[in-house]
């Protein structure tokens, strides 16, 4: 592991930021399993009701994300964090005691709004943690962490669920939420930056600033629009997300019609979570593409494009492959994902001034999430129409179609800029 990755976890603060989330994320994923084998196993729900779970999940995050995170960017940083996480604690344990689906679902959204919250102020944590120079590893080490956490919560979770129950598991979560509680107690107070002021000579100068609520919402768009870079970063991500999510859900299905059974399905799964760690420890190694972070994501989407195609072929029986064959493109194919997301993160810190990141990383989430939502609904439409194969083809031709036309316009794309330049934050403080 090269020592640039390793760079920002020399850095206390940011260490205790880290440890924070993994103690947060594997407790999250814990629950993910468990509140899935509590309605299906259980209480004997379908999956109408699994899908109104996810829904609520995803609702706070599209339509309150941008809302709330105004209060994101005015509130002192630490204090905020921590009554978050807190107030997180408290819901979960709600869980262990939990009568009935509604009830349920209560807690759940109001998880999923805190979850909301956090997102944006952590981005602004590591903004405010970590060096400029050293944002692109810290980013990779955030992904690399929330990856490890997918891929083990959720296996060690199914694998105690059948010995302790659910409610135990909500109990361990609990736990694990205060640790990460108590470790982010120690964090430094993080000053707040200012918004930069026209002086009305045509520079800019330091002062307080809380304006009109609907005039500091709009500046987290205006910010975006403001930034071709930015604009198209954030599209490229949510469109790729979309597409993503558009075959996910039918991987099964793929897997089952070319004839894998259930070890072979776990087999792909296990090898796309192997890549994306493998991806972001490329990523976090490799940093010569923060020249032109763009020009990573868009050559990514390429690569991705064409592995869909192939997966799509193949669910049409045009050619076979043998179970490493398939194990290798999967795991290419999980590279790619955590690949994209580095320096999509990156972009987002770096093209953004400090007293805006909360905002605009919401507004970022908010694009993702709606996608994600949508998604796994059309594809499964399309599939009923068409098969498995002509989903995963058509979203692998819009990929690469997506991602060529980026690298064909990326002199014009970043060759101008509206918005003030980055150094604005070093006014700002």
């Amino acid at each position: 592991m090269s020592s640039s990755l390793l760079a920002p976890l020399k850095l206390r603060s940011y260490r205790r930021l880290v440890i924070g989330d993994i103690l947060s994320g594997f407790g999250n994923w814990l629950d993910i399993t468990a509140l899935m084998v509590l309605l299906v196993y259980q209480w004997g729900l379908g999956p109408s009701s699994t899908a109104t779970l996810m829904v609520t999940l995803g609702i706070p995050m599209v339509v309150l994300g941008p809302i709330l995170s105004v209060w994101v960017d005015r509130l002192p940083l630490k204090g905020f964090v921590l009554t978050i996480v807190g107030l997180r604690v408290l819901l979960i344990l709600g869980l262990i005691f939990v009568p009935n689906f509604y009830a349920l679902l209560v807690i759940v959204f109001l998880r999923a709004t805190l979850a909301t919250l956090f997102f944006p102020a952590r981005q602004a944590m590591v903004r405010s943690l970590v060096p400029k120079e050293q944002l692109a590893s810290a980013i990779s080490v955030g992904q690399l962490s929330l990856n490890l956490t997918m891929i083990a919560a959720p296996a060690i979770g199914g694998a105690l669920i059948p010995f302790i129950g659910t409610k135990t598991i909500f109990a361990i979560e609990a736990g694990l939420v205060f640790l990460a509680l108590l470790v982010l107690t120690g964090l430094p107070k993080m000053e707040r930056p200012k918004a930069p002021l026209p002086t009305g000579d045509g520079r800019t100068q330091s002062a307080p600033q809380k304006g009109k609520f609907l005039t500091e919402l709009k500046a987290g768009f205006a910010h975006i629009a403001g930034s071709r870079q930015l604009t198209v970063a954030i599209l490229l991500i949510s469109i790729g997300m979309f597409l993503v999510f558009l075959y996910d859900g039918l991987l099964v299905i793929w897997a089952k019609g070319i004839g894998f059974g259930e070890s072979g399905y776990g087999l792909m799964m296990s090898v796309i979570g192997l890549g994306s760690v493998g991806g972001a420890l490329l990523a976090g190694s490799v940093q010569s593409w923060r020249k032109s972070p763009l020009r990573l994501m868009a050559l990514v989407g390429l690569l991705a494009g064409l592995l869909n195609i192939v997966i799509g072929l193949g669910g049409l029986q045009i050619f076979t492959l043998a179970l490493p064959l398939w194990s290798i493109l999967f795991l290419l194919f999980g590279l790619c994902g955590a690949v994209a997301t580095v320096p999509f993160g990156y972009l987002l810190q770096t093209e953004t001034p400090e007293h805006l990141i909360g905002r605009v990383s919401s507004v970022s989430a908010s694009m993702q999430n709606a996608v994600t939502l949508l998604a796994p609904a059309i594809g499964a439409t399309l599939a009923e129409f068409y098969s498995v194969g002509p989903v995963f083809i058509g979203a692998g031709v819009l990929m690469f179609l997506l991602a060529m036309l980026t690298l064909l316009f990326l002199r014009r794309i970043l060759g101008k800029k509206h918005h003030l330049p980055l150094q604005t934050d070093s006014a700002a403080q």
